[in-house]
């Protein structure tokens, strides 16, 4: 398995507007490592079937001060982006 990037925190405490934009693009290097080296499927994910690689992801988002449900709808929506052609 690839190392992973550090993932960011946000960048304040509680809910403000930017908040899943934020948490997306924090966790978006680290997804693009485990893509680019071949090991998800990103239909799945896009699925939101999330594998064992990407749970150990969003549990790192989550020692980062993400919630999980915000690290996982994150790496679901990057895939569904990806998988769309965008």
């Amino acid at each position: 398995m690839p190392e992973l990037k550090d993932i960011p925190g946000p960048r304040h405490h509680g809910a403000y507007p930017e908040r899943a934009a934020d948490c997306r693009n924090a966790i978006e290097p680290a997804y693009m490592d485990h893509v680019n080296a071949g090991t998800e499927d990103e239909e799945k994910l896009a699925a939101g079937e999330l594998s064992d690689v990407m749970i150990a992801l969003s549990n790192r988002a989550s020692h980062a001060g993400w919630s999980t449900e915000e690290a996982d709808a994150a790496i679901t929506a990057i895939a569904a982006q990806r998988v769309a052609g965008g």
